[in-house]
């Protein structure tokens, strides 16, 4: 059995690097980490922010390390109040924001999900570009229970690909957070964070240095459920190996 966990940004992997021996891998000039376990390699990658890089960069796994199942996961944002920061939603559908475009996660996933303490979301929305205030995020809570930018992308991808796949994210900011700054205005055309230009934010405008700091340790806490979560997940997936064919 071989499992591919996606990531968009290595901030929200760093957690579960620290819980398990990973090693770095390069898998078609991705960045990636492996780590093995009861007869089965489990593939950490890391896609890039955004949909496009996401899309090519679970293309180039497939192509290269067919696996049994994908988990698309990292951080999120909600969309509504009930979800706070830290809860880790696994996502029975994933849809664009725009012209209805939607694909369903694996079912034998989902549920195993649950089992290992997700919680169970109708929708996950992924849009192209981040949502910076809660009226952006309040426009969207029709559509779906939180959002991301990457798990449409996979979710199309290993469909095509004949993958069993699900959606799990971690809910970094809640549906009435406004992030600390335009996040959008860091990321690099290969969506990696410019992490020098969010190190100076705060020297721009120091007024935003306190709701950074909160912002930040939220991520964290939310980076740190998920890997506890993942942990989990990967133990129960390899007891279950027959869900992988659902």
């Amino acid at each position: 059995m071989d499992l591919v966990v996606t990531f968009a940004v290595r901030s929200e992997l760093a957690p579960w690097l620290r819980l398990r021996v990973f090693r770095p891998v390069r898998v078609e000039g991705l960045a990636c980490y492996e780590t093995t376990t009861a007869g089965a390699e489990v593939l950490a990658v890391l896609t890039g922010i955004g949909a496009s890089n996401a899309a090519r960069a679970i293309r180039q796994v497939l192509k290269a390390r067919p696996p049994h199942a994908v988990v698309a996961s990292g951080l999120a944002g909600a969309l509504k109040p009930a979800y706070r920061d830290g809860d880790v939603l696994a996502a029975r559908l994933v849809r664009s924001e725009g012209p209805d475009q939607q694909v369903y996660s694996s079912d034998a996933l989902l549920r195993l999900a649950v089992e290992c303490g997700a919680r169970a979301v109708d929708s996950l929305a992924s849009v192209n570009a981040i949502l910076r205030t809660a009226e952006d995020k309040a426009r969207l809570g029709d559509l779906a229970e939180a959002v991301d930018m990457e798990s449409l992308a996979i979710l199309t991808e290993t469909r095509r690909a004949g993958v069993a796949a699900v959606a799990v994210r971690s809910v970094a900011d809640t549906a009435e957070c406004d992030l600390p700054c335009d996040f959008g205005k860091m990321v690099d055309e290969h969506g990696r964070m410019r992490l020098w230009r969010v190190a100076l934010e705060p020297l721009r405008a120091p007024h935003r240095l306190p709701a950074l700091i909160r912002f930040a340790r939220a991520s964290h806490r939310a980076a740190c459920r998920l890997a506890g979560f993942l942990d989990r997940y990967l133990e129960t997936l390899l007891r279950s190996r027959e869900s992988l064919s659902g």
